[in-house]
């Protein structure tokens, strides 16, 4: 959600201020004007090509990006797409459950993600990548992707 924002606020200032207002943007959080120009360049080509081949229309592109601010909607669409490879760690158990828990696995002991031992080195879920934590059954369940 931090990019979205970071490339939505960097539009919007070049658009409305030109160059000398983008490069404040990105002198103000330490953002790289060509990584971000490249992200704008990539949304153009794609839009445009989705265009050619007639799979996007304006009205629809509008029609599409009507939830684009909801970062509830956002997340449950790449939780959906990323669906096969979803788990879920529970309270109760030592392991996750992988694929709709009919499996039982664990995280590599170097992994950020690393939810078993202690000072294996893989910082205990620490750092929070693809990590998110929801009340399941009254107790806190994390899911990974």
């Amino acid at each position: 959600f931090a990019l979205l924002a970071a490339v939505r606020t960097y539009e919007d200032a070049k658009r409305s201020g030109g160059e000398a207002a983008s490069r404040r943007v990105c002198e103000q959080f330490s953002l790289n004007a060509r990584t971000l120009d490249t992200i704008v360049e990539l949304q153009k080509k794609m839009r445009q090509e989705l265009k050619q081949q007639r799979l996007l229309t304006d009205e629809l592109l509008t029609f599409a990006n009507r939830n684009s601010q909801r970062a509830a909607i956002i997340l449950a669409v790449v939780a959906a797409g990323v669906y096969p490879n979803l788990a879920v760690k529970r309270p109760s158990k030592k392991k996750i459950e992988v694929n709709a828990g009919r499996v039982d696995a664990s995280t590599h002991p170097q992994s950020l993600l690393d939810i078993g031992g202690k000072d294996k080195g893989g910082g205990k879920g620490k750092g929070g990548m693809g990590k998110s934590s929801q009340q399941v059954g009254g107790s806190a369940a994390e899911w990974l992707c």
